[in-house]
């Protein structure tokens, strides 16, 4: 067992620590303001960037940046191959990047980009990005791969699903979360989105959860044919309007699962994944909590059934 692997561990779980919970995610969202909120936020661990005084969407970007600060210095405790794997975790924050860019592109308000530091793998590239074409270009020469198409309905759900397959294949203990999390996407972009999959996307989607899964022709034949592994997260929907609810239930899983791997007595992968997981968790239940926040405590009920 290396030092690496060593040091990694015990930060991975100092790291872990480093969160609101559950009930303080909860005691977030009765605030009955978004300013009392965000005071209660700015003494957190979340406090490096959430500031009293910000919008609703400045703050939850701040717990996001918060994310990923805590994941660039979390990398720097790694060995290599931990550091290859976190950056492989990472890829929402440049799946993220690239949106900006496209609504950049379409001549919408974009936010600026997220640093990722020694994280990234396209960054520079997307600073040069002048056109659609450009920005195709820049991504079938990186590890993402060609999107297979120009607009964001090609784009993004071609990156996402990309990102699920380089999950899978570099970190065993997140497989599970990978391909129950495409049986998810597929379900919103065809059966509630009413679009189909581009090319490079269905080409994902098919290695993921195999042929019959990428052509069936309803929710309730994909939930019947995907891999044992994300049936759970398809179960009970019955309606296209409650994929709202397996969405909650994936992050759910995902944090119990967080839980487990985090409580392995090994130096090893495991609680690296394992905290960055729960970490992810903590940032999307804060999130979540500012939004109710903001309706003055309203809506806890459906808070609740999320988070």
């Amino acid at each position: 067992m290396s030092a690496g692997w060593v040091a990694g561990a015990v930060r991975a779980r100092a790291m872990a620590r480093r969160r609101l919970g559950a009930g303080g995610a909860r005691a977030l969202a009765a605030a009955p303001s978004l300013a009392d909120a965000l005071l209660t936020l700015a003494a957190s661990p979340y406090g490096r960037y959430v500031t009293p005084g910000q919008s609703l969407p400045q703050a939850q970007r701040a717990v996001a940046d918060t994310l990923l600060w805590n994941l660039r210095v979390f990398a720097g405790w790694l060995p290599r191959g931990g550091g290859d794997r976190l950056r492989v975790l990472a890829g929402w924050f440049e799946i993220a990047n690239v949106e900006e860019v496209l609504r950049s592109l379409a001549g919408e308000t974009s936010e600026p980009p997220f640093r990722l530091g020694g994280l990234a793998t396209v960054a520079r590239g997307l600073d040069d990005v002048r056109s659609p074409a450009d920005l195709r270009r820049v991504l079938a020469a990186s590890p993402w791969g060609d999107p297979g198409g120009e607009s964001p309905g090609d784009v993004v759900p071609a990156l996402q699903l990309a990102w699920a397959e380089r999950v899978a294949a570099a970190v065993p203990p997140a497989r599970d979360w990978a391909v129950a999390g495409t049986a998810l996407l597929v379900a919103r972009v065809q059966f509630l989105g009413g679009r189909r999959l581009g090319d490079a996307a269905r080409a994902s989607s098919r290695r993921l959860l195999g042929s019959a899964a990428a052509d069936a022709g309803s929710l309730a034949e994909l939930g019947s044919v995907v891999p044992r592994g994300a049936r759970s997260a398809l179960a009970g929907v019955g309606e296209q309007e409650a994929l709202w609810l397996a969405e909650a239930r994936w992050w759910q899983q995902l944090d119990l699962d967080a839980g487990r791997l985090l409580r392995r007595p090994r130096f090893s992968l495991d609680p690296v994944v394992g905290t960055v997981a729960s970490a992810a968790v903590d940032a999307w239940r804060v999130r979540a909590a500012l939004e109710c926040a903001a309706r003055g405590g309203q809506g806890l009920e459906v808070f609740d059934a999320i988070a």
